[in-house]
């Protein structure tokens, strides 16, 4: 039998991966916390994706592996891209990127509550070639 909780979040990027936020906006809860993405309401998380998917207009998340345990769902991911507009103040360079990436997010009721990514951002900006890794 599949974790009613996991379901919820692999829907999560399947619908990131098909631009549909207003599923996404729906799945999410009335009292949702961002953890360093999408701070606090649906309306912040919406305009954090929004801003990732004008970054990286072909934005693809493939979820490689999901743990649920209890309301907390774990993700293993990659997200592979196009820079072709500005993220964090870079210009688009219109590099490709190819981010490992972990989440987790709380499932409460059948709606995301909460979200904590975790993303690799010294190969993400260094494939902007915005810094180098040794």
């Amino acid at each position: 039998m599949t974790n009613p909780n996991r379901q919820v979040a692999l829907s999560f990027y399947d619908h990131l991966n098909h631009r549909n936020l207003d599923a996404i906006e729906s799945m999410t809860s009335d009292t949702y916390v961002g953890h360093g993405f999408g701070d606090e309401g649906r309306a912040s998380l919406r305009r954090d994706l929004e801003g990732m998917l004008a970054a990286f207009s072909d934005l693809r998340v493939d979820v490689e592996q999901s743990i649920a345990d209890g309301d907390r769902v774990a993700v293993r991911m990659t997200m592979t891209g196009t820079h072709t507009g500005d993220f964090a103040g870079v210009p688009a360079s219109g590099n490709q990127i190819d981010v490992p990436s972990c989440d987790v997010l709380r499932i409460q009721d059948g709606k995301v509550a909460e979200y904590w990514p975790l993303c690799d951002t010294a190969r993400l900006f260094s494939q902007l070639n915005q810094v180098q890794v040794r």
